[in-house]
């Protein structure tokens, strides 16, 4: 559990409080950072936040490449800000790997004016919404773990961002979701709207994303999936690199999982590396793979 958006004068507390009275609902830990008051979210503190939950979770969660994070689901509840830029910096930075879930405006009031309330009410009325988003949040990764384990090789959900940017209409659907806290029904009908108006074509029982020149074809129901995720000892990647080559809006998949691409004949494509500025140019007949936190490996320049 992440926790963003809280003053100082009641985050202690509310973290205390969330982390002992929601233990049945599978929450193991949280992460915090006090925000200041009247400000809106910025990239450095959505940084910070980051960095924080890594360090949570490197301490909770240690494993080798194909038990690391087994199992984890994450979810940060944020309190709505004042404007959608800033929360649109907090979903840039959690947006892929986590589910990211609004404590509403409507529900807890004006934070700011915590020093002139009574703060064991604020504290309540933020349990009372947490818990509601909560309770939302859980159905809604039950069906998003089913969507990334046993669709994994027809979802769109595990495109790569960098390198299949189309990827964001899904998790744009993921975020109104929990924003509009949406019937799971209601999510998966959508979910295939959007699967389904994605460029995509079937060969060979596999299937197949296309972004311009390139297939990203999914492995087939019992195929290989034998993708290197790193870990949080790799110094050849950013912590980005390990929680998105381990959990998609919220919860795992499978360590393995990874697209093989075919590039079109005489055409040469850059691919971006998973962090950094790095890009890997490929061109037609070159083998290559890519996992879903755009971890690019096999021949090219």
């Amino acid at each position: 559990m992440v926790v963003a958006g809280l003053p100082q004068a009641v985050g202690a507390e509310f973290v205390q409080k969330l982390h002992g009275q929601f233990k049945q609902l599978g929450v193991k830990g949280v992460s915090w950072l006090p925000k200041a008051e009247d400000t809106t979210y910025c990239e450095r503190y959505a940084r910070r936040l980051y960095e924080r939950t890594c360090s949570h979770l490197c301490k909770a969660e240690p494993g080798d490449r194909f038990t690391l994070l087994n199992g984890i689901q994450v979810v940060l509840l944020y309190v709505e800000g004042s404007t959608k830029a800033g929360e649109d910096v907090l979903f840039k930075q959690f947006g892929v790997e986590a589910l990211v879930t609004p404590l509403r405006h409507s529900e807890v009031g004006d934070l700011a004016w915590v020093y002139t309330r009574d703060r064991k009410a604020v504290v309540n009325s933020l349990l009372r919404e947490a818990r509601r988003a909560l309770s939302h949040a859980t159905d809604l990764l039950v069906e998003v773990n089913l969507e990334v384990t046993n669709r994994d090789a027809k979802t769109c959900l595990l495109l790569p961002p960098r390198n299949f940017p189309d990827v964001q209409r899904a998790l744009g659907l993921v975020r109104t979701a929990t924003a509009r806290r949406m019937p799971v029904e209601e999510f998966r009908t959508k979910l295939r709207s959007v699967e389904k108006e994605l460029p995509r074509r079937k060969e060979g029982g596999r299937w197949s994303y296309v972004r311009g020149p390139v297939l990203f074809q999914s492995p087939k129901k019992a195929g290989a999936r034998h993708a290197l995720p790193p870990t949080f000892e790799d110094g050849n990647h950013d912590l980005s690199c390990v929680l998105r080559g381990r959990l998609r809006c919220g919860t795992t998949f499978r360590p393995g999982f990874h697209y093989d691409c075919q590039i079109a004949q005489g055409r040469r494509v850059a691919f971006e590396q998973c962090h950094g500025d790095e890009r890997r140019w490929v061109s037609g007949n070159t083998y290559m793979n890519i996992a879903p936190n755009d971890h690019v490996r096999g021949n090219g320049t």
